[in-house]
């Protein structure tokens, strides 16, 4: 029985994607001490991307530019299924162009994309199918 429970215990999250590495640790870590209450430690990868890509549109097109310079993404992970790779060579991309802080800042002051997500839904049921 003890083993049955470690075993549940250690398991991967149900999607089967798990974010790891130094880029993502430094993120929990940061947002552990501003706000742990959004769980960045539990994000998914589809999340964490969706985050991601709202924040780099808020940017300055010049910061945009730099850090499509940098990011890695499409070279690293071309031949991986999922997005916990692109997700975290993104990261590593933020760490390097200087905007890991800033990013952090965004992902505690944004609403959780599922909730937004949601609400766009329910709005979407609210429509005729017409106007879908």
């Amino acid at each position: 029985m003890l083993f049955l429970a470690l075993t549940l215990a250690s398991a991967p999250p149900a999607d089967g994607q798990v974010l790891a590495g130094a880029a993502f640790e430094r993120l929990a870590r940061k947002t552990d001490k501003t706000c742990k209450a959004r769980k960045v430690r539990t994000i998914t990868p589809g999340d964490l991307d969706y985050i991601q890509e709202y924040f780099e549109n808020s940017l300055p097109r010049a910061t945009q530019l730099r850090l499509k310079s940098v990011n890695r993404a499409e070279q690293k992970c071309s031949g991986s299924n999922g997005l916990s790779c692109q997700t975290t060579a993104t990261l590593e991309a933020f760490a390097k162009s200087g905007l890991e802080s800033s990013f952090a800042g965004y992902i505690c002051s944004h609403p959780n994309p599922k909730t937004s997500v949601t609400i766009k839904r329910r709005d979407a049921a609210m429509l005729p199918a017409r106007q879908l």
